[in-house]
């Protein structure tokens, strides 16, 4: 039953993690504008910016980022089709969790490690994946509500006959 809403809030998941490597997930520029940091799914980079040209300076490979939002994304298709099994998909819902949890973690030291890099008045932004992995966890976590929801719907009913 691939209509049911538990698969909306999964396919959501699945758009989610698609998109995280096609933005920028945090960025920091410095009060003159001449250096800036931006972290992507893939790599952070240390920009220097001089006479309206940016040169990359430094280039530091994370490419674990993209690795665990590929695997987000296979856990979460393959779920799907597990449909017929709620139990296997609620498990796969809690490894999906702990796997974004994980990705949220990397994010979230990248960004502890190069703020050390500037100075504490430099302007920063969170960019639109941050965002999305945030919205695809909580995606995550509606869907395994709905899962838990079926299945006790489906034990309430066995009960009855």
């Amino acid at each position: 039953m691939l209509q049911r809403i538990q698969s909306i809030f999964l396919v959501g998941v699945v758009i989610c993690m698609t998109l995280t490597p096609f933005f920028d997930i945090w960025s920091r520029i410095n009060q003159d504008q001449s250096e800036e940091i931006i972290l992507t799914a893939i790599s952070v980079d240390r920009i220097q910016i001089i006479n309206e040209v940016a040169i990359l300076v430094d280039s530091q490979q994370v490419i674990y980022l993209i690795i665990l939002s590929t695997l987000v994304s296979i856990v979460a298709v393959y779920s799907i089709f597990r449909y017929d099994n709620r139990l296997t998909q609620m498990k796969l819902g809690a490894i999906n969790s702990l796997i974004m949890a994980a990705l949220l973690g990397g994010v979230m030291y990248n960004i502890y490690t190069q703020k050390s890099l500037m100075e504490v008045t430099d302007q920063e932004y969170y960019g639109i994946s941050f965002y999305v992995i945030i919205v695809a966890l909580l995606l995550n976590i509606a869907a395994n509500r709905f899962i838990r929801r079926d299945e006790k719907t489906v034990r309430e009913a066995d009960r009855l006959r």
